[in-house]
């Protein structure tokens, strides 16, 4: 039970980081003009974010779970629907490379490179949306276990699956600096968009079974 909710949320973790947006971008610029250590700071901000999001969602899929446990089709149809929206607006976006052109000549402080990165991402509340998405779509809210000790688990696999993912991606960022390119990163996206297209579709698929079998 503990094992699986830590997988699930380690996952969720990871796709929520996952999206070349403009945090995505301004790591892989960070990294590139001022070397691995300011990309990951950007990156450890962006997470703190997450985990404050992911609370606030968090909690309130807590107060209402036995409504979300009886009606658990229509939760994961409403989350998979949500999931494959933004997996075409992914897929349509366009990533660029031009953002905080300023910051190339500034001197490293890994405190401020954590404050902006953390402010840039919590100023998209949207991503509340993504987090019941993720939530609902998976079950994370474990059962058998006190509502502190469950929250602790889910809220460690999202910041081991966001941090996992911010280190993978400065370090090989640092590797392959000579090679990326906005081409690349809107390659990238549209691969991210087709896993969460496919996740969703899974979802989809799980929850009319679901209703057929209510």
């Amino acid at each position: 039970m503990i094992l699986t909710t830590v997988v699930k949320a380690i996952i969720i973790g990871i796709l929520v980081s996952a999206p070349m947006g403009p945090i995505g971008v301004l790591c892989i610029k960070r990294t590139l003009h001022k070397g691995y250590k300011e990309g990951l700071m950007t990156g450890v901000g962006a997470a703190v974010s997450d985990l404050v999001y992911a609370t606030l969602t968090y909690l309130g899929v807590g107060f209402v779970v036995s409504f979300v446990k009886d009606n658990n089709p229509i939760f994961t149809l409403l989350g998979s629907f949500l999931m494959l929206g933004f997996a075409f607006y992914l897929y349509r976006s366009r990533a660029s490379l031009d953002i905080l052109e300023t910051e190339e000549h500034t001197s490293p402080n890994y405190m401020r490179t954590i404050v902006s990165s953390f402010f840039l991402t919590f100023s998209n509340p949207l991503i509340i949306l993504f987090f019941i998405a993720l939530f609902t779509r998976f079950n994370i809210v474990p059962e058998g276990l006190s509502a502190f000790l469950g929250y602790c688990i889910v809220m460690l696999g999202i910041a081991i699956g966001a941090l996992s993912w911010w280190y993978a991606i400065t370090h090989l960022v640092s590797k392959l600096r000579d090679r990326i390119s906005v081409i690349g990163l809107r390659w990238f996206n549209r691969i991210v968009a087709i896993i969460f297209a496919l996740v969703s579709l899974v979802g989809l698929v799980s929850g009319l079974i679901g209703l057929l079998e209510q």
